[in-house]
């Protein structure tokens, strides 16, 4: 081997071994996206679009057709940003629901999400 052929061979593995140690660093969370009136629960929000944001960045992911979700996440604090209805029109948080949430590392995070009902 010459050694162009190690410096290829070396810059390959170490962008794969960080390309393997990124993936790792993630954690998840779970959860259902529903409605809530003041006192009980309406129904699921099917294929809605969640849009949450670590720091600056925002990601977006959609629910099923029962209103829940899976997806991994960065670890960090993590904030609600807003909720889309499946033809992309912006739903009503719940005031009582929470805005943040944090994610750990290896570790999968409960998050529900609360959508007052449209009138």
């Amino acid at each position: 081997m010459n050694a162009t052929t190690i410096c290829v061979t070396l810059t390959l593995l170490l962008t794969l071994s960080h390309d393997l140690s990124c993936e790792v660093d993630k954690g998840s969370i779970s959860g259902s996206v529903g409605y809530f009136s003041e006192t009980q629960f309406e129904g699921d929000v099917k294929n809605a679009v969640v849009v949450v944001a670590l720091k600056r960045s925002e990601f977006r992911f959609r629910t099923n057709e029962n209103g829940d979700f899976g997806v991994e996440l960065s670890p960090g604090t993590w904030s609600l940003v807003r909720v889309l209805d499946g033809e992309g029109k912006e739903l009503r948080i719940h005031e009582g629901q929470s805005r943040s949430f944090s994610v750990k590392r290896d570790k999968n995070t409960r998050f529900d999400i609360m959508i007052r009902p449209t009138k």
